[in-house]
């Protein structure tokens, strides 16, 4: 509509209005420019004081360095750890970078950036950093170290940060096994470092001289990453990645009984003469626990990981995964295996074990069947039972009862072996008999369940 010709407004004051509206259009562009710019410059601002970014400087004091691959097992959301590290890489706080064949978070020039961090952190994560963390784990990632050093280090932050994340306390400032007692109810992780420099590390009758700190090169050839102190047992644990390690027998043996004496010696509760000798296998490939199974040691002077069956008397399996995480929630509570055995055996099953020669869990004596529950991950047992079957040649019949994450190498450690495999997904079992708000109830799914 033209009010130009209609002498209401003329051209000229058309252009004026024209013109003022026009820098009042541009002027609030400004000014929302100018927000917007204020507002970036705040969440650019380093800020380690709490959330995912603090969470990950914590773990990388307390463990030297963080396997990229550890970021799942955390209780959140992995995609917005690897947001926050992506942030820290930016802000020039951390590096990752690769060895190994591992792709590994580490801090960066931290002489020059400590300031801008190290007021979020307790006093004791810098100081063990400075003291343990950094000498003992992240020197090894070094260009002179060889790649077994490198891995080495990388297997004990990783099974450092999979204890984290199933609720035990690795921080500095957790009971001191030299001179504290340990209580009933806690749940406490010693990595290697800790565990080689506390009490009477030595051996006696190879070195004579009483001088504190010193360890003989025997005890030394223990593989070990660290010990887990738990209601539900003490276990030796072992992370061997990817691929199958060697360890020497009778540095293991040796290693077993100092674990064994110093459990004794600083527990507030009595410990049985008979306690049994408990470890836990990490790996993030769960083939490998079929190796373990399949691959026996002629003797006990060969260094294969399988030599571990001749040390301990559990040798429990647990995936570096979530679920290895809920496998872990279970194991540290107080009677576990017994509350496995009850949501899944009948009593009088249990009973009727005891009296037979099968090495099993459960025997039903009506029907005649030998049931073995993996959910109990004990390797050295699943191969006997396995083993056994092979003999009877379908004269008895043979279940394993297992979690679905583990029914895959299950499967392949049973073989044609004639015994019916039944599985439930470890969430599941998991909500139902380890939760406050559980339900009793049996396995819902079954393979080769004839």
């Amino acid at each position: 509509m033209n009010l130009s010709g209609t002498g209401l407004i003329s051209g000229h004051h058309i252009t004026e209005i024209l013109c003022d509206t026009g820098r009042i259009i541009e002027n609030k562009i400004e000014e929302k420019q100018s927000h917007w710019g204020m507002e970036r410059a705040v969440n650019d601002k380093v800020n380690y004081k709490k959330g995912y970014k603090n969470e990950i400087l914590r773990l990388i004091y307390l463990c030297g360095l963080v396997p990229c691959s550890s970021l799942r097992v955390l209780r959140k959301d992995p995609r917005m750890y690897q947001r926050a590290v992506k942030v820290m890489e930016k802000e020039g706080i951390v590096i990752v970078d690769k060895k190994g064949g591992e792709r590994n978070i580490r801090l960066l020039n931290r002489r020059e950036n400590k300031r801008k961090y190290e007021f979020c952190l307790p006093t004791e994560y810098i100081d063990y950093y400075e003291k343990a963390a950094y000498q003992c784990f992240v020197k090894r990632l070094s260009a002179r170290s060889n790649t077994g050093t490198a891995l080495s280090a990388i297997h004990s932050s990783a099974a450092k940060i999979l204890m984290y994340a199933a609720g035990a306390d690795i921080t500095p400032d957790k009971r001191d096994i030299r001179t504290e007692m340990i209580k009933d109810e806690d749940i406490l992780y010693y990595d290697s470092v800790e565990i080689k420099s506390a009490f009477d590390y030595r051996d006696k009758a190879v070195t004579s001289k009483e001088v504190s700190g010193t360890a003989s090169k025997k005890l030394q050839n223990s593989r070990i990453n660290g010990v887990l102190i738990s209601p539900g047992g003490v276990y030796a644990v072992y992370n061997i990645g990817r691929s199958l390690i060697k360890c020497k027998y009778f540095g293991e043996v040796k290693m077993a009984t100092y674990i064994t004496h110093m459990a004794r010696r600083r527990s507030e509760a009595e410990v049985s003469v008979n306690m049994p000798r408990e470890a836990i296998i990490i790996s993030r490939r769960t083939e490998l626990f079929t190796k373990i199974c399949n691959k026996e040691p002629e003797s006990r002077r060969e260094e294969s990981i399988s030599s571990l069956g001749f040390v301990y008397d559990r040798l429990y399996a647990v995936p570096e995964d979530r679920n290895g995480v809920l496998m872990l929630c279970m194991m540290k509570e107080k009677s576990w295996r017994k509350r496995i055995f009850d949501s899944i055996l009948k009593s009088s099953e249990q009973e009727n074990s005891r009296y037979v020669s099968v090495c099993c869990d459960g025997y039903d004596k009506e029907n005649g069947i030998y049931k073995q529950v993996f959910c109990v991950p004990d390797l050295v047992k699943l191969n006997r039972f396995v083993k056994r079957a092979g003999l009877e040649r379908g004269k008895s019949k043979f279940i394993i009862y297992c979690f679905t994450c583990q029914e895959a190498y299950v499967a392949q450690i049973v073989g044609k072996e004639e015994i019916v495999v039944m599985s439930m997904a470890i969430e599941l079992f998991y909500n139902k008999f380890f939760c406050k708000c559980s339900n009793p109830g049996h396995y819902v799914r079954g393979r080769n369940d004839n």
